[in-house]
């Protein structure tokens, strides 16, 4: 995807579609912090500045729905994998705080 700045980044984007607002976001750099968190940080940074666009009313009014998604999930049901606790709980911590100063629902 292009984002806004006409940079390439198919890490994380967004799009709208209908009634929807949907953020694509990359949970995988929670995974592999060896190469860095700066991608973490940019992320973060740039999911926020989305979610503060997205929540203005002209364009709530359009996408009333914000829509998050990632490859990995956020819950899990298996009790033995350690993916489940270790990774997981950081992208869901962060999508929590989100989700509550932003008003969006996760997918």
């Amino acid at each position: 995807m292009i984002n806004l700045e006409g940079d390439i980044n198919n890490h994380f984007y967004s799009y709208n579609i209908g009634p929807a607002h949907i953020i694509s976001f990359s949970t995988e750099f929670y995974h592999y912090i060896n190469y860095g968190t700066h991608q973490i940080t940019t992320q973060f940074e740039w999911l926020e500045k989305d979610l503060i666009e997205a929540n203005k009313a002209q364009n709530r009014q359009k996408q009333p729905w914000i829509i998050t998604l990632g490859h990995r999930p956020m819950y899990c049901s298996i009790d033995n994998d350690t993916e489940c606790y270790n990774y997981q709980t950081l992208v869901r911590l962060k999508q929590t705080e989100f989700r509550f100063n932003y008003s969006f629902n996760n997918s």
